[in-house]
């Protein structure tokens, strides 16, 4: 039987002193079926941005079970007249490991060890100007770590090159991204996942 070890962990941006609101927001749902991942990076940063992010995710928390390429399209409506930003979602079946993912504009998904896969995103600002996006479906094995993150992370950061690193538990590698590869003049969130078998 597989298990699923999820954990996220965000940052606000560092360049201003006392600044503790982030852009970013991330959305983790689970029962006993379905694992669902979200993340979303509003348009700018502080308030504004953060304001943006929960209209966002509250929206997309209601809508769930929606397909993931109408899910895009409807949230990409509902912020209409807004300050608008970018959006990941995963979808996970528990029982399966068969999962979908999809995003628009500049957050990133991808497996690491021991397969490795990168997602491509179709670019777009939600509640401004979007295509559809590319609904991927692939299958998560044990073994496989899967990170969502925003452009707050480096994104050319390999930890295949770290010693210890897939031995830590989700909680642990979130807070080791954020304090290692987070950037200093923007807001930063990721979740990660890992597949385990009980």
């Amino acid at each position: 039987m597989l298990t699923y070890d999820v954990a996220e962990l965000k940052r606000p941006l560092q360049a201003q002193p006392r600044n503790n609101i982030c852009g970013d927001g991330t959305l983790i749902i689970e029962d006993d079926s379905v694992l669902f991942l979200s993340i979303f990076d509003g348009a700018g940063h502080g308030l504004p941005a953060y304001r943006v992010t929960q209209q966002a995710l509250n929206y997309v928390e209601a809508h769930t079970n929606d397909s993931l390429n109408n899910l895009f399209m409807a949230t990409h409506e509902y912020l209409r007249g807004t300050l608008g930003g970018v959006l990941g979602i995963c979808r996970i079946n528990k029982a399966t490991a068969e999962a979908e993912y999809a995003g628009l504009g500049n957050t990133a998904a991808r497996i690491m060890f021991p397969q490795t896969k990168k997602f491509i995103n179709r670019g777009g600002i939600l509640g401004y100007e979007i295509t559809n996006p590319v609904v991927n479906s692939f299958k998560l094995n044990p073994g496989d770590i899967f990170l969502l993150y925003s452009d707050g992370i480096k994104d050319h950061f390999d930890t295949n090159e770290i010693p210890g690193f897939f031995t830590l538990s989700a909680a642990e590698m979130v807070r080791f991204i954020i304090e290692n590869f987070a950037k200093e003049l923007d807001d930063a969130s990721v979740i990660a996942l890992k597949v385990e078998n009980d």
